[in-house]
């Protein structure tokens, strides 16, 4: 499955308005970075299971903060 593409302007907005913890915004960045949950686990010194989980916290985060903005619209 192809990761979504954010534009600059978009990965700015979920940064600010989602309330990432510090293992979900580094995820974040190397998510944007094309890198897989196996490339990012070794990265940030973690198992592969437990990036899965942060990344499970971070969509979830995400989705809250592009929902709000289709109500906004």
């Amino acid at each position: 499955m192809t990761p979504i593409q954010f534009t600059n302007f978009e990965i700015l907005n979920i940064i600010h308005d989602a309330n990432f913890s510090k293992d979900e915004l580094e995820l974040f960045s190397l998510r944007n970075k094309e890198l897989s949950y196996e490339e990012c686990a070794e990265e940030m010194h973690m198992s592969v299971r437990n990036t899965y989980r942060i990344g499970k916290r971070m969509k979830g985060k995400i989705l809250k903060v592009v929902n709000k903005r289709e109500e906004k619209s």
